[in-house]
């Protein structure tokens, strides 16, 4: 069978409006034709650059009980503001019980979007809910502080298990020069394997960040997991917000945010910079949540 390449996420599709009352999941079989030079981010910006040009600001989602990660986080962050001038901000994550947003989607009887990437299970959707709320908080200091951040800056969203290496950030800047322009959401870090047709560049630096589906059960499945570091483009902030909202790939925040050529176009840079910080991972939020209602059933 021959596989028809489209340009997806580029050019022609880029320019058509997004329709949130009528969001479908795109065909990510479908190979990517890369886009032409003067549509690279590298030939769009400035040089040299630096990595404060491009990150305006950082936040970082944590829960209140959590004080050892909220410690990792805050003397990572504190480095990078020294050393780049970037300021962060705490995220308060908070519990399926708590959250209202996750008890207004578990009261929705027969909801389609329950189905897929985790279902109901609190942890998936009270991460997902945290991750809303980061891009909230972000899009109201935004709203309130437009010379704070600058429109064409990015914010960056960590977990609290992020791993953060200065030297390895500061190649986001060199590393832009191969992302599409019209870049939405990129992730810095992420695991999985890589499907040749999602590529964008002859090095393998830049991938579309889609799924696949399961030939037998047609339920979609990742292939650019993790959601522990990414950018989001200052004047995107609302379209994803939205997208999350009104997107049919379900509750979770990997798919949730999958990439759409018209309402999210997401990327993930190869290699991944940020990674996870390994001796927190039993204590992460959805390793919690997962587990005390485990125990209680």
């Amino acid at each position: 069978m021959v596989t028809r390449k489209t340009q997806i996420g580029l050019n022609e599709d880029k320019d058509t409006a997004c329709d949130l009352n009528n969001v479908s999941f795109p065909n990510y079989d479908d190979l990517v034709v890369p886009p032409p030079h003067e549509d690279l981010l590298g030939h769009k910006l400035p040089s040299p650059i630096l990595l404060q040009d491009v990150v305006k600001k950082v936040f970082y989602i944590n829960m209140d009980t959590s004080t050892d990660r909220r410690i990792h986080m805050e003397n990572m962050l504190s480095k990078l503001q020294r050393k780049s001038g970037i300021p962060y901000e705490r995220v308060q994550a908070l519990l399926p019980e708590e959250d209202p947003w996750v008890k207004q989607k578990q009261s929705i009887q027969n909801d389609q979007k329950a189905r897929l990437w985790g279902g109901k299970r609190p942890g998936s959707m009270s991460c997902f809910s945290n991750h809303l709320r980061a891009l909230r908080q972000a899009l109201n200091g935004l709203s309130s502080n437009v010379g704070q951040y600058g429109l064409e800056g990015f914010v960056m969203v960590l977990e609290d298990d992020a791993r953060l290496n200065y030297t390895s950030l500061k190649k986001v800047t060199a590393a832009l020069a191969d992302v599409p322009s019209d870049v939405q959401m990129l992730l810095l870090g992420w695991w999985g394997t890589p499907r040749p047709q999602d590529s964008l560049t002859v090095k393998k630096t830049v991938y579309r960040v889609g799924g696949r589906r399961d030939p037998a059960s047609g339920e979609m499945r990742l292939n650019y997991g993790g959601t522990h570091a990414y950018l989001v483009r200052n004047i995107y902030l609302e379209q994803v917000i939205n997208f999350m909202n009104a997107a049919p790939m379900g509750y979770s925040a990997d798919g949730g945010m999958l990439f759409h050529p018209r309402c999210l176009r997401k990327y993930a840079l190869n290699p991944p910079l940020v990674d996870l910080q390994h001796s927190l991972s039993s204590k992460s939020e959805r390793f919690y949540v997962e587990n005390r209602h485990a125990r209680k059933s």
